[in-house]
């Protein structure tokens, strides 16, 4: 152990454990080595070795640290040394200075058919995509054609460019020679075609996508929803939209995919209340101070009087947390409306219920709030209420613009009858007289 040459003999059985691919003992005996004691040539070959076994072992950190030292020494270990120490920074996201080491290696024969596929991908994930897109124009067809990941790149780097139909062939070509392409993939061709026009075919890539509870899956259902309008597939482009109007994760897609759906429901009348109304609800509820709660709001009154079901159009204004006076208008048609139904079935208790809650909103129909005064006489005149029902007929008849009404006439006939009934014969006889004047 005392001997001159131990340092020399260390290092030598470094190497030959290192020969053998034995790093862990490899690592222990260069640990002995004063590598101060070494000569030039053979630090180099020391600083390198060292790093490899590290590397080997995963101990990326360490081995940046010895390739550090002779990275930029020449000769082979040096060379070598500064592709590990290149590679390490860049898998350790340090794109940078990975690509300043690359970029002298690109020239080198023994890295020049290796190095090229690092570089086009640290443009890529350092988001400069025109230097993707240049740096792949320099090598060429054969480059790009070599791995289909590097037409990927290429492609992707157009779409983040905006170039479009550019990137089409190159997105095809990854496609054509990779089996197993993913969601993202299928995405961002689609998105591609959609954006040059090619409805039909962005669609069927935009159906391949698996998934739907994320971004990618929420914005491919809306834009195949928008294809899928522009080819003139409403059904289609119903189902899409109804999707990406179900989930959170882009609020501004997921607000205008409703909106759509709503109208799609209505333009092609698929069960209007369950389908149309429903979904228009959910609009004004969910984006009350949106541009086109208006229009919403337009839709659904429509939708109202389609459905004629004026019961549960009654019952969804009324859940609403929102309205404006066209709302309330058609609440007051509604609930007369529903009144009358109610008339007829002879349910007059609950008819006068639907009266009264459309002469609150009498203003906008003065009409409509008479002819509520007057069906409401009449209903209380059936349940054998006469003195209300007077007082209701006396209203009717003394409200501006009744004498225009065909009920006008027929109060002062049930006022005379109603007085009739409570042997008031002498008022009975005056109304009936100016029922004849009429």
């Amino acid at each position: 152990p005392e001997s001159d040459n131990i340092n020399e003999a260390s290092f030598a059985m470094a190497n030959v454990y290192y020969r053998d691919k034995k790093y862990k003992n490899a690592l222990a005996w260069y640990k002995r080595v004063q590598y101060t004691e070494l000569n030039e040539e053979d630090q180099t070959e020391y600083f390198f070795k060292k790093g490899h076994c590290l590397f080997a072992r995963k101990d990326f950190d360490e081995a940046a640290k010895a390739f550090y030292e002779v990275k930029d020494k020449d000769g082979l270990y040096g060379t070598m040394s500064l592709y590990f120490y290149s590679h390490i920074k860049y898998i350790s996201e340090q794109y940078q200075t990975a690509l300043i080491g690359f970029k002298k290696l690109q020239d080198h024969p023994t890295f020049s058919s290796i190095v090229p596929f690092y570089i086009l991908q640290i443009y890529y994930m350092q988001q400069d995509y025109n230097s993707v897109v240049e740096y792949a124009g320099e090598h060429g067809e054969d480059f790009v054609g070599a791995a289909p990941e590097n037409a990927k790149i290429v492609g992707l780097s157009y779409v983040r460019t905006k170039k479009y139909a550019e990137a089409i062939p190159y997105l095809k070509r990854y496609m054509e020679a990779n089996s197993s392409a993913t969601d993202f993939d299928y995405y961002e061709l689609g998105y591609a075609q959609y954006s040059t026009g090619q409805y039909d075919e962005a669609a069927k890539n935009f159906g391949k996508i698996t998934r739907t509870k994320d971004t990618i899956g929420q914005n491919a259902s809306y834009l195949m929803g928008a294809c899928c309008l522009k080819t003139g597939k409403k059904l289609e482009a119903r189902r899409a939209f109804e999707t990406a109007s179900l989930y959170n994760y882009n609020q501004v897609i997921k607000e205008d995919a409703l909106f759509n759906f709503a109208q799609l429901c209505f333009e092609l009348s698929l069960s209007p209340f369950n389908e149309a109304i429903s979904a228009f609800t959910r609009y004004i509820q969910e984006y009350p101070n949106s541009p086109r709660t208006e229009a919403a709001y337009d839709y659904l009154l429509d939708a109202f009087m389609s459905a004629k079901n004026y019961q549960r159009a009654i019952a969804t204004i009324e859940s609403l947390d929102y309205k404006n006076s066209k709302v309330d208008m058609a609440y007051q048609r509604l609930t007369y409306i529903r009144g009358q139904e109610l008339f007829i079935s002879q349910k007059y208790a609950d008819a006068i219920d639907m009266f009264d809650k459309s002469i609150a909103n009498g203003k906008y129909n003065r009409d409509l709030e008479s002819l509520a005064h007057y069906w409401k006489a009449e209903a209380n005149y059936r349940l054998g209420n006469v003195d209300v029902a007077v007082d209701q007929f006396k209203e009717f008849v003394n409200a501006l613009g009744s004498i225009n009404l065909e009920e006008y006439g027929r109060a002062h006939y049930n006022l005379g009858y109603a007085y009739f009934d409570k042997k008031q014969y002498t008022v009975a006889n005056s109304w009936f007289r100016k029922y004849e004047k009429i």
